[in-house]
């Protein structure tokens, strides 16, 4: 069985998450990608649509081939919950996934630690909650005491 090769992209321009169907090269990177959906072409040209986002307007994201504890996919910028018991009881985190070093991985903050950690391990206790563009206020209480669902 081989690994599943997934990416989506997020259009600055509109502010959407769309699925992508292919990527087309250059030597130097990404040109352009085709998403699943139609979104209002970046020109002067009335009210045209096109599934084409070219490499300036967009930021690419791969998919990791995990999946959190729900079933979910997770994908490089999302925001994931973690969760792990102390002894006061059981604390929840939101960070994002990032790909660094050659892995996808978490960067976990706690009272006396700041540790990056791959995420093998660690997605029977991870949930996807957002990702980085569409829910950034997650980020922002980053850690507080919570109840694992």
């Amino acid at each position: 069985m081989g690994t599943d090769i997934n990416f989506r992209v997020w259009d600055t321009v509109t502010r959407q998450m769309f699925p992508v169907s292919s990527i087309e090269l250059l030597a130097s990177g990404v040109k352009s990608v085709r998403i699943a959906g139609r979104v209002p072409r970046s020109t002067s040209y009335g009210s045209d649509t096109t599934n084409f986002l070219f490499a300036r307007r967009i930021i690419l994201m791969q998919y990791t081939g995990l999946h959190d504890k729900n079933g979910n996919r997770i994908y490089e910028g999302d925001i994931v919950g973690y969760f792990w018991l102390e002894k006061l009881g059981k604390y929840y985190d939101c960070v994002p996934v990032v790909f660094e070093q050659g892995q996808f991985c978490v960067y976990i903050d706690g009272l006396a630690f700041h540790k990056r950690l791959t995420l093998d391990g660690m997605l029977d206790k991870m949930v996807v909650l957002g990702n980085i563009y569409q829910n950034p206020e997650l980020l922002a209480g980053a850690l507080g005491k919570g109840e694992q669902s």
